[in-house]
């Protein structure tokens, strides 16, 4: 069986987002009226500028003008991050990854139950029980 993959950019579909130049790939997308919410399934990949979050679904508020992205893989060069859940404030710039987050770069790895990472500063604030590892001496 073929399988279809499905491409579809916010831009058509949400005036705020296109502003952002986000885009949104999956293998299907329900488009909720009443809700006002997008829900995209399937390999979901959601990317804006250099950033690139992906994982098995995607749901987009577009009262709040969050993006909540399950079974999440951030890639944000140089950073490189996983979590059970990604949540990403469009306006305030900030990707949330909780439930055992994971986020390294080049040479160091920064655990924890959910790490806060600014996009427009590039500061990461961490909650919970927190591990660091430098694989380089200081």
């Amino acid at each position: 069986m073929k399988k279809t993959f499905l491409s579809l950019s916010f831009i058509l579909l949400s005036l705020p987002l296109s502003a952002q130049n986000i885009i949104v790939k999956a293998n299907t997308f329900i488009l909720d009226g009443v809700s006002n919410q997008i829900i995209a399934d399937g390999n979901v990949s959601v990317t804006r500028k250099k950033m690139t979050i992906s994982g098995s679904s995607v749901n987009y508020d577009q009262d709040t003008r969050t993006i909540q992205i399950k079974k999440a893989l951030f890639d944000y060069p140089p950073y490189k991050g996983k979590s059970h859940e990604a949540d990403y404030n469009i306006p305030a710039q900030i990707v949330t990854l909780t439930g055992e987050s994971q986020i390294k770069d080049e040479s160091d790895i920064l655990k924890s139950e959910s790490i806060v990472f600014n996009l427009k500063t590039n500061k990461l604030i961490t909650r919970g029980k927190t591990k660091v590892t430098f694989s380089k001496s200081l």
